[in-house]
């Protein structure tokens, strides 16, 4: 964690009573059945001994925690997928993921 974790943004906050109701219905889940045997432990950060993980980057005060958590899960699955490591490893912009959230109507 680094220094703005335990930040709160009182006027930014997104209020449960500010979220509209949703008429979605869920889907019943699926079982996937599969052979495949899950290993004991999974790490990108040393997966076949390449690290596929971007670094950690400081948000400040943006209060866009949701866009940089989500760019980075991207970024991962994106490197490993790609087998993209080390000066090779892709990163995305949290940044268009955040000014874009303001140009959406609902």
């Amino acid at each position: 964690m680094n220094k703005n974790g335990d930040s709160l943004y009182p006027n930014n906050s997104l209020k449960i009573h500010d979220v509209p109701e949703s008429n979605a219905t869920v889907p019943e889940s699926k079982t996937i059945k599969t052979h495949a045997t899950l290993p004991t432990s999974f790490d990108l950060r040393s997966y076949n001994s390449y690290n596929y993980v971007t670094p950690i980057i400081d948000q400040g005060s943006c209060g866009a925690c949701y866009a940089f958590a989500t760019i980075a899960c991207a970024e991962n699955a994106f490197n490993w997928v790609n087998n993209a490591y080390a000066n090779n490893r892709k990163s995305f912009s949290q940044n268009f993921l955040k000014q874009c959230e303001r140009t959406v109507s609902p």
